[in-house]
């Protein structure tokens, strides 16, 4: 009910909304609910020129209040009311949902009775089924078994006219029909039963299956030739459901005008190819060839080629993944491998570095072959598959059967084999992976074991002593030369002392410093030496030789470099000491010499070019030698760092990727191991004996700034190449980083230190000749003369 509205007359219309139960309703404010009861008689108040009367406000605010309290137990009995009518709506909405829950529960039970019940029938029905589709095959089988009755027992009278007509009016079907009746026939006689008297069914059999092999065989032949793609396909369909295809695969494979083509021109198309690469043995070529020219040309005929076939295959064969992969098989076992082996053979002959370059960049070609492939799989033959996958699984069950016979009928052939493999595994492997395995087999001889990693490490040592050969054949006559005792020392440099002070030219005569003289033009005392020109017997244990190349021409000025006399052997050292005029220093390094120019053609890993100390010595005058070929050069280093990069990255390429960081750490080890060792430890030692071979006083050679500067470029050089070439690749194998930063770091620790002994070692022959020179200066030099003091 709604509450009754204020009965006092006396109150205004505002008073009234604001005792309604509306104006509680809203948002209520206390403030404005005084304001709008005694709003009126305020303006009353103000209206009247009377004293302020509260009477007024306390019977108007009596008379609110009144109103109010009626108000409130209006609204109590309302709420009690409600109260009642909700409660009992409460009551019976329990009861309806007690109802509704009950008639679930009980439509629950009778579905689930219902189910069981299905489910009973259902498995009913399956049994009978299952009996129905046994008893149909058991019919059919009775059926086949009694037409192969009927067939035996017609050869048996040597009649096979119902299985000719069958293969001649039946067409490709008949043919199929006519196939699964053969080879059931050929499996009865092979199981090796005694058929008694039925040895002519045999025969007949036997001679019955080979007709219709030879004949079906024929057909697809005389089809491949006519290009007549349906007669292929219904042939090798047949024969798919006779043998298993093999025979038909092996044909189709064995005369393919690209396999035949390649059989008659493999030697002539590798000996063009190998032609057509230009400076491929040359280690100053920058970069090496790559792929280009007929490599590269030859590659896009296989690729070109197997799209092409694709499309007769997948239009010909039912099982054409597994023709496929035979196909790519025998073009990776067969021709990849007899160009590459042409192309290997024609390198060795060359040389290391030719047979490197071309075996990578064979695999280059190769692999981007691979991937072309892949992605050709993935567009073309994946989407194909998908869509006749049906129609493959049929031929799947006829191969097992075969793959034994053809195998074992083509023993001595690998290739036969791996084609009955593929035939029986057509669904077991993608293309893919066939195509990578394909790629694996094809250079598992030549990097297996670390075979490559050998031949390139016994090719880095021979290039590394090809480019700076004349230094080292230098540094080691100097070394054969040097006094090898305490007297020898003594009389050379008593014959320095006693010419080098009295030379008025101050050129140091024949000291065997060959010291700073800023009047010397030419050589000293000593220019008729003879220095053998060469290359020293590399220790590495390889027995490989790299052949000598691009050596230094001679000096523009006769002798001298940058106005310091080359150091020459005096003619009195070899008197004191009896060292042999005729040094037996090697110098065939298994290629032209220097000087008759040629490549720097390194050695082949089957044919190795031994050292001996009596090949070939060729010796050469100081007035031939140069800075390049007396001090170490940064020309030198950069070219064995350029040699080294191009090896790393063949490294990184040859390798698999789990072990490219172990191979990257022994390829730059050979690396600071040479420069160390056998490059920059010779030129510091030289350096050192030279100043040490000095007589005290005596002006020294300051060629050793010239060997300092070129020793701390080199090592810059090479940490260089450690942050650019080799870190990134070893990076993710921590052990071996760790291995190859303490190499490197042992290697920058030993030359930083003695190439500090060797400055210090400058500084003190320095100090000393200063010394000397000061110490004859007399009181009266520089003094001027009494015409001077007159004059002034």
């Amino acid at each position: 009910m709604s509450p009754s509205k204020p009965r006092t007359t006396n109150q205004d219309a505002m008073t009234r909304h604001a005792l309604t139960v509306h104006h509680f309703q809203s948002d209520f404010d206390a403030k404005d609910f005084f304001e709008r009861v005694s709003g009126n008689l305020v303006l009353q108040s103000k209206r009247a020129a009377k004293p302020y009367d509260p009477q007024m406000f306390i019977q108007n605010f009596e008379m609110a209040a009144k109103e109010l309290g009626k108000l409130q137990r209006e609204i109590e009995q309302q709420m009690r009311e409600v109260g009642h009518v909700a409660q009992a709506s409460e009551v019976q909405y329990r009861t309806r949902v007690d109802g509704i829950r009950r008639a679930f529960r009980n439509i629950e039970t009778n579905f689930e009775a219902l189910e069981s019940k299905v489910n009973g029938i259902g498995s009913t029905a399956i049994r009978v089924g299952e009996q129905l589709e046994s008893i149909e095959r058991e019919r059919t089988r009775a059926a086949d078994v009694e037409d192969l009755v009927e067939f035996f027992i017609e050869f048996g009278h040597g009649r096979s006219s119902r299985l000719e007509e069958l293969l001649s009016e039946g067409g490709p079907e008949g043919q199929c029909k006519a196939a699964v009746i053969t080879r059931r026939l050929n499996s009865i006689i092979q199981d090796g039963g005694d058929f008694g008297t039925s040895d002519r069914a045999r025969i007949n059999i036997e001679q019955f299956c080979e007709r219709l092999e030879r004949d079906l065989l024929d057909a697809f032949d005389r089809a491949y030739r006519g290009q007549d793609t349906v007669t292929m396909a219904s042939c090798a369909r047949a024969l798919i459901e006779f043998n298993g295809g093999a025979s038909c695969v092996q044909t189709y494979v064995n005369q393919h005008e690209f396999f035949m083509k390649m059989a008659e021109t493999q030697t002539a198309v590798a000996d063009q190819t190998y032609q057509a690469l230009t400076g491929i043995n040359d280690l100053q070529t920058a970069p090496p060839p790559v792929l280009d020219g007929e490599l590269s040309t030859f590659y896009r005929s296989i690729s070109k080629m197997l799209r092409h076939e694709w499309t007769v295959i997948s239009a010909v064969f039912p099982n054409a993944l597994a023709v496929m992969q035979v196909l790519v098989q025998r073009v990776f076992a067969q021709s990849l491998q007899n160009y590459l082996e042409n192309l290997l053979h024609l390198a060795e002959h060359d040389g290391q570095l030719a047979y490197l370059r071309i075996l990578a960049a064979c695999h280059i070609g190769t692999q981007n072959l691979v991937r072309d492939l892949q992605q050709f799989d993935v567009d073309v033959m994946a989407p194909f598959f998908s869509a006749h996958d049906a129609d493959q699984s049929p031929v799947a069950g006829t191969i097992a059967a075969t793959v034994a016979a053809m195998a074992g009928s083509n023993s001595g052939s690998s290739a036969a084999a791996s084609t009955a493999m593929l035939l029986d595994t057509q669904s077991a492997a993608s293309f893919s992976v066939t195509l990578v395995r394909c790629m694996d087999d094809l250079f598992v001889p030549y990097i297996e074991n670390q075979r490559y990693l050998d031949v390139e490490a016994r090719f880095l040592l021979g290039a590394f002593q090809t480019l700076v050969s004349r230094f080292l054949a230098y540094a080691a006559q100097r070394k054969a030369a040097r006094p090898k005792n305490v007297f020898a020392r003594t009389i050379n440099q008593f014959t320095g002392g006693t010419a080098g002070p009295t030379d008025p030219a101050g050129g140091n005569g024949g000291s065997g410093g060959g010291g700073l003289s800023p009047h010397s033009t030419g050589v000293g005392s000593g220019s008729g030496e003879m220095i053998a020109h060469g290359s020293p017997t590399p220790t590495g244990g390889s027995g490989q030789a790299a052949a000598s190349g691009g050596g230094g021409g001679t000096g523009s000025n006769g002798g001298s470099v940058g106005g310091y006399s080359i150091p020459t052997f005096a003619s009195s050292l070899a008197q004191f000491t009896s060292l042999n005029s005729n040094p037996t220093v090697s110098t065939n390094l298994g290629g032209p010499s220097p000087s008759g120019g040629g490549n720097g053609a390194a050695a082949s890993p089957n044919a190795s070019r031994k050292l001996g100390h009596s090949a070939n010595l060729h010796v050469l005058t100081d007035a031939e030698l140069d800075q390049e070929d007396t001090l170490p050069s940064v020309t030198s280093a950069l070219q064995i760092l350029k040699v080294h990069a191009e090896a790393v990255a063949r490294c990184v390429e040859l390798s698999l990727a789990a072990d490219v960081p172990k191979h990257t750490v022994r390829l730059f080890v050979s690396l600071t191991d040479f420069l160390g060792t056998r490059y920059l430890d010779p030129a510091l030692e030289l350096a050192l004996d030279e100043l040490n071979d000095t007589p005290r006083g005596h002006e020294p050679d300051f060629r050793t700034f010239y060997t300092v500067r070129a020793g701390n470029q080199i090592i810059h050089l090479a940490q260089c190449h450690f942050r650019t070439a080799i870190a990134p690749l070893i990076a993710p194998a921590p052990s071996q980083y760790r291995d190859a930063v303490a190499n490197k770091n042992d290697f920058t620790a030993a030359l930083e230190s003695r190439l500090n002994q060797l400055v210090i070692r400058q500084i003190t022959a320095v100090s000393a000749h200063l010394a000397a020179t000061l110490a004859k200066q007399r009181k009266s030099d520089y003094r001027p003369r009494e015409e001077d003091f007159q004059a002034l």
